[in-house]
């Protein structure tokens, strides 16, 4: 069966759910109980006490067709007004305009019930007119005989007792059950702070388990998985940064005797495959040492744009910086660099004009940089980004790339949580496209 669309009203916090949970069987505990309570005790109590009012009043209008207005009478409806409360009025010569009860109301439906059933005349009930009495109007034959009653004497006080004692237990049990939720919800949101964080590529302190077995299970996993990961990129910048250092000895032998052997095209060759081999070691040396060495911290990324166009502008580029907002973050700085480095080395290598945009929407900072140089084709754009991968007709090594740009680019941006695209610019050339969460 497809819950989804009952889902989608349902709240969307883990806190919200456990709380429903809760909320919504204590709730219809308490209606299952008060509609219980109304229909077999509420009902029965007003039904006993509306005969007994009707009774009286049936008492009352007998006395009077019996001993008329005299003093018999009056002593009777003395006794009445102090004992029973009732406080009656004779009308001579008056006519009831309308029979039965004003609006929906139980407790003046079960009166004109108990009115017909003891009395046996024409009867209005009014419940609203009054404040705190109920008016009973009965036709006679020579007049309406007009009854107050004190509405206390038609509606216990229990059913309001009954009330206060249901709606505060659960209030009480409410808060109790509020105040042990966010006990156990805290130690999850601490542990999804710190995964999106750890994601992020942020340094996130070791969690401290606490909460249910089930959170503390999944807080030591966290821990265990955090201690794994980072002792493989220490592990994988160390190899790196080893292999890349001890190619430079042979590298720089190999320089050396190519110098020696004096100049023919052969040795030329030889010389360019050594000086790209050097300039991807160099690069493999640099990112290494930028992974390994450096912390995150809170960094300008509009700044960091404009100091790469700036320096890709010295070098002969043609970079324009079409928006930067200040937006500050956590980065390796650095190495973020180094990646809008090797986009910008990249779009200058095979365009002749260079756009690069900072915005942020929401959560989400986002950095685009248009060329309009020859693109790269649909098909080829997510290869390009695998180490060592040059495309033969526009990126290649006769035109100074090594292959790791793109490779290295990604490597950052996924490091501290985002996402790299390409597609194709309004400027005709490549878009790359960088999303990062702040």
């Amino acid at each position: 069966m497809d819950w989804s669309p009952i889902t989608r009203y349902l709240p969307q916090s883990l806190f919200g759910r456990f709380l429903l949970n809760i909320v919504a069987p204590m709730l219809a505990l308490v209606i299952v109980v008060t509609l219980a309570y109304f229909d077999r005790g509420w009902g029965v109590l007003t039904e006993r006490m509306s005969r007994s009012v009707a009774t009286e009043v049936s008492m009352l209008i007998e006395a009077r067709a019996k001993f008329g207005d005299t003093d018999t009478f009056h002593t009777v409806d003395t006794m009445a007004s102090e004992h029973l409360e009732l406080d009656n009025t004779f009308l001579p010569g008056n006519k009831l305009s309308q029979t039965g009860h004003v609006g929906f109301s139980p407790l003046a439906s079960e009166l004109e019930n108990a009115m017909a059933m003891y009395v046996g005349r024409p009867t209005f009930v009014d419940t609203k007119r009054h404040d705190g009495l109920v008016e009973i109007s009965v036709q006679l034959d020579n007049g309406v005989f007009r009854v107050l009653v004190p509405l206390n004497r038609l509606r216990s006080r229990k059913s309001q007792v009954f009330m206060v004692i249901m709606l505060g237990t659960s209030i009480v049990f409410l808060g109790i059950a509020i105040v042990f939720l966010r006990d156990q919800v805290n130690p999850i949101i601490q542990l999804a702070e710190a995964a999106e964080g750890f994601g992020k590529g942020r340094d996130v302190p070791e969690i401290t388990p606490s909460g249910a077995e089930e959170v503390r299970r999944a807080a030591d996993a966290f821990n265990q998985m955090r201690e794994r990961i980072g002792r493989q990129i220490e592990q994988r910048t160390t190899m790196l940064a080893g292999v890349s250092h001890d190619l430079r000895t042979p590298l720089t032998r190999l320089k050396l005797q190519l110098a020696m052997l004096g100049k023919s095209d052969a040795v030329r060759n030889l010389q360019e495959d050594v000086a790209e081999m050097e300039a991807m070691v160099e690069g493999f040396l640099s990112f290494a040492r930028d992974q390994s060495e450096e912390e995150t911290a809170q960094a300008d990324v509009g700044a960091l744009i404009n100091a790469v166009a700036d320096e890709a502008n010295r070098n002969g580029g043609n970079i324009i910086v079409k928006r930067a907002e200040h937006i500050e973050m956590p980065l390796r700085a650095s190495a973020f660099k180094r990646c809008l480095t090797n986009l910008t080395d990249n779009a200058g290598r095979y365009a002749e004009h260079t756009e690069i945009r900072l915005t942020k929407s929401g959560d989400i900072v986002e950095i685009v940089v248009d060329d309009d140089g020859p693109g790269i084709p649909e098909g080829e754009r997510e290869e390009v980004f695998q180490p060592f991968v040059r495309l033969d007709r526009s990126r290649n090594f006769d035109t100074g790339g090594t292959g790791l740009g793109l490779s290295i680019a990604r490597d950052v941006v996924r490091s501290h949580g985002g996402e790299i695209e390409l597609s194709t610019s309004p400027m005709g050339g490549l878009r790359v496209t960088i999303q990062l969460p702040v």
